[in-house]
């Protein structure tokens, strides 16, 4: 029979001290505080928690009792001996800061969590509106050699960078910062001789993001408001995966020298300066894929369409290839297919359309896919709702498909697609479904609203599929129209993660 258990033990009495050291990591800087009380193994254990996660919403909004929990930070901060894995701040700075100097509180911890030899640090801090208050990291974090991931969100606040860099970071994530100076960013992104992953969201205080670098190979630039900057210019030899997603309604440039890249992802306005290297290497690009056609639409007028003959061109050897019709649509028909013919080495093409599209948009697919000798998967499918047609949509020719050569089928093995109202899909399954080719899986989505009653669909199918199709086709319903945010990150994950 098991001793009873005395009305004051718990369960974590029991367990040995690494178990309860991975569980103090889920806790917070107030959970940690409770603990702490308990008896003189969790005074111990809750100062040598590897992780530690100070977070805005378990403060207190009454001053004496913040007061105390800032006090509390002070001394733990100060008695903690062991290393210190990762370090986790979420805090808002009151107005009235002079109460308990919480900008040198803050300052405080940072240098107690680099005595520790922190590794991972996390800091979201922000100022009040109006305030103009600057931050910089304690000068031991630029010559540390245990620092390697910074994630830094500094709302209404100037970032200080060291101009020495840091020696050992691999991962840096900046978002909501306000640079102070240009070339102080650039010289410290510069000197991050070790820096792999470079994550930068909604910059603003300075007009260009500079970066030169020999280390970076992912690097990640989201712009989603209106800020100061102009330009991107990125150079890096060895940079393999670029992410950029822009949206602005003044004017800017793109350049990037990518010697090695391996993929490549374009999002939000189009603009009227690109200037893209040649990208020899790349195998996967993502080009205006998820972005709401209205968007692509609105600056059709003023939008070179030389700078997007460089777009295509820059990515002609990948083999997967993520594309919007909207995007195409900004180019006349002649140079669209030209530069398709390039696209010799395009396994894998994924063509985001929008239900307007059908008028215009299976002339237009099957002019492009006789110019992919080696496509073998082709997806169509909506991720936003329907846009307005314009009047003249496009310039392609409406004859019968049965005029049309249908080469690009020699390869071609599995298609997805989805119906809309009118039957010019149809009549497009029709045609793939006739080749005595290499087809083997078609999956086809449809509406339910659109289409209550599928046996139609299905009879349709029947009656036009060639008897000696080998292809097994799947008639499914659309349950939900998927984000795009979703369908990004799905389409992406092949090799976002390398």
């Amino acid at each position: 029979m098991e001793p009873k258990r005395h009305r004051h033990q718990c369960i974590l009495d029991d367990l040995p001290d690494h178990i309860v050291l991975n569980i103090l990591n889920f806790f917070t800087m107030e959970d940690i505080a409770r603990c702490s009380t308990l008896s003189q193994r969790f005074r111990r254990l809750c100062t040598s928690v590897p992780s530690l996660h100070v977070s805005r919403t378990a403060i207190e909004t009454n001053l004496l009792k913040r007061a105390k929990f800032v006090d509390f930070i002070d001394r733990f901060m100060i008695h903690r001996r062991l290393k210190l894995v990762s370090f986790r701040l979420s805090w808002s700075i009151p107005v009235l800061d002079w109460v308990l100097s919480e900008e040198y509180r803050i300052e405080s911890w940072l240098h107690q969590a680099a005595r520790c030899g922190v590794e991972k640090l996390n800091l979201r801090i922000f100022y009040p509106e109006g305030n103009v208050s600057s931050f910089a990291l304690p000068v031991s974090f630029s010559s540390c050699s245990f620092l390697r991931i910074l994630l830094l969100e500094l709302k209404n606040g100037i970032l200080k960078l060291p101009t020495t860099g840091f020696s050992s970071l691999k991962i840096l994530n900046l978002s909501l910062v306000r640079i102070e100076h240009e070339d102080q960013f650039e010289e410290c992104l510069s000197s991050c001789k070790c820096l792999q992953k470079l994550n930068l969201r909604n910059l603003d205080g300075i007009k260009s993001i500079n970066i030169t670098s020999t280390s970076i190979a992912n690097l990640t630039i989201i712009q989603r408001h209106d800020t100061s900057v102009s330009a991107i210019n990125v150079s890096a030899c060895n940079l393999q995966y670029i992410q950029i997603y822009w949206s602005s309604s003044q004017s800017k440039q793109v350049k990037i020298t990518a010697p090695s890249l391996l993929g490549l992802m374009m999002e939000g306005v189009v603009f009227d300066s690109y200037h893209l290297g040649s990208f020899n290497s790349l195998e996967h690009a993502i080009i205006f894929f998820l972005t709401n056609p209205r968007l692509l639409s609105k600056n059709k007028a003023s939008i070179d369409s030389s700078y997007l003959n460089e777009i295509l061109f820059s990515v002609r050897h990948a083999r997967v290839l993520f594309i919007g019709i909207a995007f195409l649509k900004l180019l006349l028909t002649e140079e669209l297919l030209l530069h398709f013919s390039y696209m010799v080495k395009v396994q894998r093409l994924h063509l985001h359309v929008t239900p307007h599209s059908e008028d215009y948009f299976f002339p237009m697919v099957v002019s492009i896919l006789n110019r992919l000798p080696s496509l073998e998967s082709l997806t169509m499918k909506s991720f936003f709702e329907s846009a307005a047609p314009s009047g003249n949509a496009s310039s392609f020719s409406m004859e019968s498909y049965e005029s049309k050569s249908v080469d690009f089928v020699d390869k071609l093995k599995s298609v997805l697609i989805e119906l809309y109202r009118g039957h010019k899909a149809l009549e497009f399954i029709k045609h793939l479904l006739n080749q005595k080719k290499a087809l083997v899986k078609m999956t086809i989505y449809y509406s339910p609203e659109e289409h209550p009653q599928p046996s139609n669909i299905t009879r349709a199918i029947h009656a036009f599929q060639n008897v000696s199709s080998t292809a097994s086709v799947y008639l499914l319903p659309r349950a939900a129209q998927l984000s795009s945010d979703k369908i990004c990150w799905a389409s992406l994950k092949e090799w976002s993660r390398k």
